[in-house]
């Protein structure tokens, strides 16, 4: 039915530990092998996904040393991986294309503000963009399933469908 499941993987935000995305967490500061071993116990409870994408984590998608192990084994397990396009700094593109792993980055939060009419607003406002640039990219938090009802929330497509896209080059953007 067109349905991917992507494995939400927490990673170091700038403001950690104040704001602390959850057990597991992949920390900017630790071993690589500690990393990678907290990245295959939380992929090690799921089957069936199609790749990962980070649960916050900007400081740790900017800093290379910790995340290049990380792009490296979930590009040598076949995966996508997702940037939810929160972060400026993030190195997922620079990463991913060293090593030749498929990758896709967030353009737009949908529901970053929990109302109705905000997540609307922000489908349209994905729809034109994609329509311009024939692909886009929306990192959707939770509340988009509760607006399914909504037409253009239903045309919506998995993630991996744009990394073919940018894969093949159809993309009509940079």
């Amino acid at each position: 039915n067109g349905h991917e499941i992507l494995l939400q993987i927490p990673m170091e935000p700038f403001d950690y530990p104040s704001v602390n995305p959850g057990r597991g967490t992949l920390l900017a500061d630790a071993e690589p092998q500690q990393n990678l071993e907290e990245l295959r116990r939380s992929m090690g409870r799921l089957t069936n996904y199609s790749g990962v994408v980070n649960y916050m984590g900007a400081r740790f998608t900017s800093e290379t040393a910790a995340f290049q192990p990380i792009i490296r084994e979930i590009s040598a397990r076949g995966l996508l991986f997702v940037d939810d396009g929160t972060s400026a700094r993030s190195q997922t593109v620079s990463l991913s294309e060293s090593v030749k792993g498929a990758y896709a980055m967030g353009d737009l939060v949908i529901d970053d503000v929990q109302d109705k009419e905000a997540i609307l607003k922000k489908l349209e406002q994905l729809e034109a963009s994609a329509r311009a640039s024939g692909r886009d990219m929306a990192s959707v938090l939770a509340e988009l399933t509760r607006q399914r009802s909504h037409r253009r929330a239903s045309g919506l497509a998995p993630a991996g469908s744009a990394v073919d896209r940018l894969e093949s080059g159809e993309s009509g953007s940079d």
